[in-house]
């Protein structure tokens, strides 16, 4: 993952955040402060883990399935606007185990393996 990959779902995501906060703030407002604390806190650290999350369940169904499949699967055509929505949520909810997991194991890998001379 690069950073220019990196901004471009961290864009995707903030505008899933910001329908997210919308709903849970205007249109269904809880009372309770600290309820309101977590599902912030939850949804700014969803947000930075989601385009780890997205990359990592991106690169395990090519994977488990055929990159060709995969592209027909989830395409960037008008076609599939619904299918795309429903993938992004599905990694931001993931966002914190997935995206964290592979996140940490890009810095192990990074760190670890040095490039020969």
């Amino acid at each position: 993952m690069n950073l220019k990959v990196y901004v471009k779902y961290f864009t995707y995501g903030l505008f899933g955040v910001a329908i997210l906060l919308v709903v849970w703030f205007f249109i269904y407002p809880i009372d309770d402060s600290n309820a309101n604390f977590l599902y912030s806190l939850f949804l700014v650290v969803s947000l930075f883990l989601y385009p780890f999350s997205r990359c990592f369940i991106q690169n395990l169904a090519c994977k488990i399935v055929n990159r060709k499949v995969w592209g027909l699967i989830i395409g960037n055509d008008i076609s599939t606007p619904r299918l795309e929505a429903l993938f992004s949520f599905i990694c931001l909810m993931l966002a914190i185990p997935f995206g964290g997991g592979y996140a940490l194991y890009l810095l192990l890998r990074m760190w670890l393996i040095k490039p020969h001379p």
